[in-house]
């Protein structure tokens, strides 16, 4: 088979500017897919809460050194059995 060189024609710089532009624009709409689906993926994962639970802890203390609060012992052990006993209720709901 033989080729026509004859009606082959070469890009112009505009059609190459183009082209250039929208192989990078491809190149960074892959990548931003896979990048958000990583997320997606860390954002479901146990390392994600327990990342979550420690800054807001850290947030927590810092906010209590801030405006000088302190917690009595006593009233933690009573928030504590409320907690549990919310907790409690709800497993009873669930599973009644």
């Amino acid at each position: 088979m033989e080729r026509n060189d004859e009606n082959k024609k070469e890009f112009t710089l505009k059609q190459k500017g183009f082209l250039y532009f929208y192989r990078v624009r491809q190149y960074l709409n892959n990548k931003w897919y896979i990048v958000r689906e990583k997320i997606k993926k860390f954002a479901d994962s146990f390392y994600f809460y327990l990342i979550f639970l420690g800054v807001f802890v850290f947030l927590l203390h810092k906010i209590l050194i801030f405006f000088n609060l302190t917690i009595l012992a006593d009233n933690l052990y009573g928030f504590a059995f409320a907690v549990a006993g919310i907790i409690g209720v709800s497993i009873a709901i669930i599973f009644s």
